[in-house]
């Protein structure tokens, strides 16, 4: 079975625990948190089985209506990707240093992503924008 990170990110708090209540009852996918991370902007995420990820995003997505800041569902992410959103990932010898700004937390994971995979390079830190005013 494939496993699979999904993420939602709205522009409310109200709207998201609503998304998380609606979904509650699909349990082959496990929510792993949920974190404010700009003023007034939210997410959420769920990991597992790919297909009961789309639909717990999909379905989050048909909820939150003008609320939806961004969405995403990524099969297989890098193993290294999640470690780097926490700032655990270690480096022994830094050669270069590369930043890539993005307008979403989902977008961010997923460049994230692509970046680890396409290249030879270490994630460092993923920072998601936590206190970064747009």
């Amino acid at each position: 079975m494939s496993q699979a990170i999904g993420i939602l990110e709205l522009t409310s708090i109200a709207k998201r625990d609503g998304t998380r209540r609606c979904d509650a009852e699909k349990r082959q996918r496990r929510s792993t948190g949920q974190q404010d991370h700009l003023p007034g902007e939210v997410f959420t995420d769920a990991r597992g089985d790919i297909g009961a990820v789309q639909q717990a995003i999909e379905t989050g997505t048909s909820q939150a209506g003008e609320m939806l800041v961004d969405s995403l569902v990524l099969a297989n992410i890098h193993p290294s990707v999640l470690p780097a959103i926490s700032g655990l990932n270690s480096v022994d010898k830094r050669q270069a240093v590369g930043i890539v700004e993005t307008w979403s937390v989902a977008a961010c994971i997923s460049a994230a992503d692509r970046a680890v995979k396409g290249s030879n390079v270490t994630l460092v830190r993923v920072h998601m924008a936590f206190g970064i005013r747009r």
